[in-house]
């Protein structure tokens, strides 16, 4: 029997890219049919969102100590993080949740090398500016920052993902 290699993506966006978030399901969907189970190539990608791998609940670290645990960014083979004009909710600790997802996956990779993280934005205008575009360009900026002349592993430098 062949063996089936199940790769963990984990999508980490604010709400206002739902087509996005979609359209990474969809691909998953489609890599799945051509190359999974039954194709002789035994690969198969699951995709995990917080809108449907979450259960509605309490915790003392709200909405995002209950996502955390079906995610588990930490193991994930690759961390998709998409933009656009938001940022997202922020946290008990007073980040957002998109950038708290995005922390736990790089972490992860300083530390192992893994996930492998891609981060696409939304090219087009927002058609106006406030804080959360704002707080969306200043994370922008602080990872080529921080990852100037880095190249996470079978990636591009951040600011050249780009979703149309």
């Amino acid at each position: 029997m062949e063996q089936v290699r199940i790769l963990r993506v984990v999508v980490a966006s604010p709400g206002d890219v739902a087509a996005e978030r979609e359209a990474v399901v969809r691909a998953a969907e489609e890599v799945n049919r051509n190359t999974g189970r039954g194709r002789g190539r035994g690969l198969r990608l699951e995709v995990y969102r917080w809108e449907t791998d979450a259960r509605p609940g309490f915790n003392p670290e709200g909405p995002q100590g209950i996502i955390d645990p079906f995610q588990r960014i930490e193991g994930c083979d690759l961390l998709i993080a998409i933009f656009w004009k938001r940022f997202g909710t922020p946290t008990v600790d007073g980040r957002t949740r998109t950038e708290h997802e995005f922390n736990i996956a790089y972490q992860a990779w300083k530390e192992k090398r893994r996930p492998e993280i891609m981060m696409y934005v939304r090219r087009q205008p927002a058609g106006f500016e406030d804080e959360q575009s704002r707080l969306v360009d200043q994370f922008q900026e602080t990872l080529l920052r921080v990852l100037r002349g880095t190249r996470l592993p079978g990636s591009r430098c951040p600011s050249e993902y780009r979703m149309s």
